[in-house]
């Protein structure tokens, strides 16, 4: 059978399969979820631990781009890198897939926006005290 559009058909799956693709599909939402949890509450902390391993990364984005305004790129986007580098189990491939989609939809959301503008405030507070 040959389609027009030049996409073959696709095989049959096994009801298990589809069951698993299904879980899969359903793992990669939880997760992104995840992220976008954590980053949001990150962004309503009002306390941080410098002994905290992720506060620690967070601060070092900051400290490599302390001129920079809150942005996109490279600011949002390494600093999701460092929620999603917390997450086992996945591929270096799928974790930039899901960073870029979490950065994205965060930058996207006006309140997201304005919380997190307010975490890169309060981070760039804690690199100009270390100076």
């Amino acid at each position: 059978m040959s389609s027009s559009s030049g996409l073959t058909p696709e095989t049959p799956r096994s009801p298990q399969h589809r069951d698993e693709t299904s879980g899969e599909d359903a793992a990669q939402k939880q997760s992104f979820a995840s992220v976008l949890e954590q980053i949001l509450n990150a962004s309503e902390q009002t306390e941080h631990s410098p002994a905290d391993p992720v506060w620690s990364q967070l601060v070092q984005v900051a400290a490599k781009h302390a001129n920079m305004e809150f942005c996109l790129d490279p600011v949002l986007t390494e600093l999701t890198e460092v929620i999603t580098r917390q997450f086992h189990g996945i591929t270096d491939s799928q974790r930039e897939v899901m960073t870029r989609a979490v950065a994205t939809t965060l930058a996207g959301d006006q309140n997201s926006l304005v919380r997190l503008q307010h975490l890169w405030d309060e981070i760039q507070k804690v690199v100009a005290h270390a100076e």
